[in-house]
């Protein structure tokens, strides 16, 4: 299954790294395991603070860059 949301995209890059969510909230992201548990669930959005340490995370931006700056910020 390909990731849609931004969640999809930070689950699918620490299963593929080998990570444990308590690392990647602690070491990464500098947050709690819950908000990895609910951005990897889609039970909440990923905040604009963390987006810049979530795109260096995996590598690039999966945002679609031919989309509205309104609809990038909704993803």
């Amino acid at each position: 299954v390909l990731p849609v949301t931004l969640g999809d995209y930070l689950r699918k890059a620490r299963i593929d790294l080998n990570l444990t969510q308590k690392y990647v909230a602690e070491e990464i992201f500098k947050t709690s395991v819950q908000n990895i548990r609910n951005w990897e669930a889609n039970r909440s959005h990923i905040s604009l603070q963390f987006r810049p340490a979530l795109i260096e995370f995996i590598g690039y931006c999966p945002c679609d860059v031919s989309l509205p700056i309104g609809l990038k910020l909704k993803v």
